[in-house]
Order: structure tokens, then C-alpha cells, then sequence
């Protein structure tokens, strides 16, 4: 244990970590769900003490280790080096940062709150993420993609998809979209971020976002239907959320809500995704291999590691290969590209999560399953090429912690969003 805690140490020292870190075996099976908001909350990006809360109870459900929110503030974020050459693999070579920028009229906002950020227990839940009173509320309904009518995921079963569309969305205006992975199978996000939406755009602070849930398509990591959807490292989920899913809730928004009827913008600076674990590494697949579809991201715990099923010759690490070849080394995927600036990915990790620790333990049985690791080591990979990256270490957090959602989101939301401007 004390040989694991000093190399772990070190390699925080080496990527400009200011965190501890608590060694364990990997979570690969059920962790815990449970604990809710605690009371209270400082405003978004005002970081500082607070109180309140206590633990969450224990839970069973596979994806989470849901925390009780229980006071305290986070710390500022510093910004981080570029550098780079080449192109991402997989995605097109004609994309452009600047240029796409242009043709859209959003301009880079700048590095403020870019960089690694330690937040420090105990956490406090953002007032944001509750609903409150005397702001204008938007509409929610929901439908079902039914199993077999997928072009792209036919084995799929039933999928719920739940759809949040601001009060102040205007039909037939073109409506920028945040798509969030796993919808309502894991980690209450779709309370949180309406909630977020409803008072951060009630505020002016955001456009009006419409946000989509989508149920993933059935089970759990390799060779289920929701590891082939998140963990593959290509642009099949992109096109299906794009080509498929996007067009289906416009179509159930003209049938449900015709007063509010939406219509997508194509404009990639307005759409963005968000998810947790293997829904979180989705949504940086999104916008790594379609970054003319998807540029804005927000994963909780992404699984940055090894799940990707069938094994593919060209990454057999799957999204591990992201940030390196093989153990420690300098390679990976984002390190032999060159950066593509429209994407902004804020990032977080707990020290805590699934497998910290293990990475850096001789003949551990899973050296490719440290989440605190991976994602650390993947936000540091993207900073030293120029991304715009934001990456969070929670002190004590487990994995997709429900403390560290509820404290941090809507400054998530705010600045993964930052700088964008809608097409004339």
C-alpha cells in the first residue's frame, strides 16, 4: 500500500496534480448509488466554504457512487501549455478551429478556467441545480425508439428518450443542443441539468438549450449493446445521434409540444454532449471523430480506459489508447494529433474512482482500469496540445460521484459553453 500511495504521488507530481490519492482494488463490479443533494449552495463560479448535507446511503445500482453534497467551495483552475502535430485519428482532415469559428461567428473565449483543478471535500450542491421559484420553467416530455427500427443499432432494446426544451425557446428558430448519455438510467442527470437549464438561461447566462436524454441501448460494458454504442472508438454514435435521434425529437416536439416545436441548429458550435463513465467517454468520442457535429463536452468519470469490444488492432486498448500505447509511455492518440481547437472538453475524476491506484501496481490483473489515472492523464495529454480542457480531481470522490455532479455542473454547463454565438 505505502509503495502504490508514493508512485501515485509521484506521477500527480508529474502532471501538475495538487491532489491525494486513495489506493484500492478496481470497482469493476456494482458500486454505490444513493445520497441527494445536501441543502444548500454558493453561487455558480463564486468558489468558497459552505455547509450542510451529510453522507449518502449505500446503493447497489452498477453505474455510480453517489455521494451526499455536504458543503465546502472549489478552487480556481490554471491553464496549461499547447503544442502538437498531426491530425486526430479517425476525424476529418479538413476541420478547421479557426475557420469553422468563422463561418459560425462564435469566437474562442479564451483560456479562463482551463487547466487541473482539485476540489476539496466536503462538496457543496450549487443552487442552480435545484428548481426554484419564480424562474420560468421549460417543458419535458418523453418517447420510445423502439427495438429493431435503428439503421445503426438494431439489437437495441426500447430506449426511452427524454427531451427538456426552455420556455424561452422560440419555434423554428435553429436550437442549440446539449445530447446526454444515458438519459435516465444512471445518475439523475435529467432533474439536474433541466433544473441547471431553467436557471442559468432564466439568468441570460446560456441560450436557450434544448436538452436530450437518451436511454442507452440495453446492458452494461464489453459486448453489451451500451459498450458498443459508448466504448467504441469511432463515429457510428455521432451519426446516430445526429442522423437518428436528433431528427426522431424533432419530430415528437411537432407532435407533443407543436407550440414549441424545435428545430436543431447545424451548426456544431451549438451542440454539445454530456455523460458519465462509459456515457462520458462516448461524449468525447462524439466530438473527437465528428467534430463537424459535436464540439462541447462535459463527462463525469469518463471511461477513459479499456472497454472497447471487440478488441480493434488499430487501438487495443480502447479509449485508454487515447492518452497512451501501453504503460506510462508517451504515445496515444491525442499525443500523434494535432490539436483541433473547436473542441472543449470539461472533464472530472475522483480520487476514489473505479481502479485509482492500480495503474501503477506491478502484475495488478487490471493495469488499464484506473479512472483517476486515465482521466487525468488524458485532461494533461490535451492541454499540452492546445485543447481547451477543463479537468476536475475531487478529494475522496468515487466513481461519477453525485457530490462532485451536484457541485460542479452548471459551472460546467457555463463554461463548456462559453464563447459560443448563434448563426445569423
Amino acid at each position: 500500500m505505502l509503495k502504490t500511495t508514493l508512485v501515485v504521488a509521484l506521477l500527480a507530481g508529474a502532471i501538475g496534480l495538487a491532489c491525494t490519492t486513495s489506493s484500492h482494488s478496481p470497482a469493476i463490479g456494482p458500486s454505490g448509488s444513493g445520497g441527494g443533494p445536501g441543502a444548500g449552495g454558493s453561487p455558480v463560479m463564486s468558489p468558497g466554504p459552505g455547509g450542510g448535507g451529510g453522507p449518502g446511503s449505500a446503493g447497489t445500482t452498477t453505474e455510480g457512487n453517489d455521494a451526499a453534497v455536504d458543503g465546502g467551495g472549489v478552487g480556481g483552475a490554471g491553464s496549461l501549455g499547447t503544442g502538437g502535430s498531426n491530425q486526430p485519428d479517425g476525424a476529418p482532415a479538413d476541420v478547421g478551429g479557426s475557420e469553422s469559428r468563422a463561418e459560425t461567428g462564435t469566437t474562442d473565449p479564451g483560456s479562463d478556467g482551463d487547466g487541473m483543478r482539485t476540489v476539496p471535500q466536503p462538496f457543496k450542491a450549487a443552487p442552480e441545480t435545484k428548481s426554484q421559484a419564480g424562474v420560468p420553467h421549460g417543458s419535458r416530455l418523453k418517447f420510445t425508439m423502439l427495438h429493431g427500427t435503428s439503421a445503426r443499432y438494431p439489437n437495441a432494446v426500447d430506449r426511452e428518450i427524454n427531451v427538456y426544451v426552455p420556455s424561452q425557446y422560440v419555434k423554428g428558430t435553429p436550437a442549440p443542443v446539449i445530447v446526454v448519455q444515458d438519459g435516465n438510467n444512471f445518475y439523475g442527470f435529467v432533474d439536474l441539468l433541466s433544473n441547471t437549464l431553467d436557471n442559468l438561461i432564466g439568468a441570460n447566462k446560456l441560450p436557450p438549450i434544448v436538452a436530450v436524454y437518451a436511454n442507452n441501448g440495453g446492458g452494461d460494458a464489453q459486448g453489451s449493446e451500451r459498450g458498443k454504442e459508448y466504448d467504441t472508438l469511432s463515429g457510428v454514435y455521432a451519426e446516430w445521434v445526429d442522423q437518428e435521434l436528433l431528427p426522431a425529437v424533432e419530430q415528437q416536439t411537432l407532435k407533443q409540444l407543436p407550440a414549441k416545436a424545435v428545430t436543431f441548429t447545424k451548426d456544431p458550435e451549438g451542440r454539445g454532449s454530456l455523460g458519465g463513465s462509459s456515457g462520458g467517454v462516448a461524449s468525447f468520442i462524439m466530438a473527437w471523430y465528428h467534430p463537424d457535429l459535436f464540439r462541447r463536452v462535459i463527462g463525469y468519470s469518463p471511461s477513459f480506459v479499456a472497454q472497447e469490444f471487440p478488441i480493434n488492432p488499430a487501438h487495443p486498448l480502447g479509449a485508454w489508447n487515447f492518452h497512451e500505447d501501453g504503460n506510462m509511455d508517451d504515445g496515444g492518440i491525442i499525443a500523434k494529433t494535432s490539436p483541433n481547437e473547436p473542441v472543449r472538453a470539461w472533464l472530472e475524476c475522483g480520487t476514489n474512482d473505479d481502479g485509482a491506484g492500480t495503474a501503477l501496481v506491478p502484475d495488478t490483473p487490471y493495469p488499464h482500469y484506473d479512472f483517476y489515472y486515465a482521466v487525468t492523464r488524458t485532461g494533461g495529454k490535451l492541454a499540452g496540445k492546445g485543447y481547451h480542457v477543463h479537468y476536475d480531481v475531487g478529494q475522496g470522490a468515487g466513481h461519477v460521484d453525485g457530490g462532485m455532479v451536484a457541485a460542479t455542473l452548471p459551472e460546467a454547463v457555463l463554461w463548456a459553453w462559453r464563447g459560443y454565438q448563434p448563426a445569423p
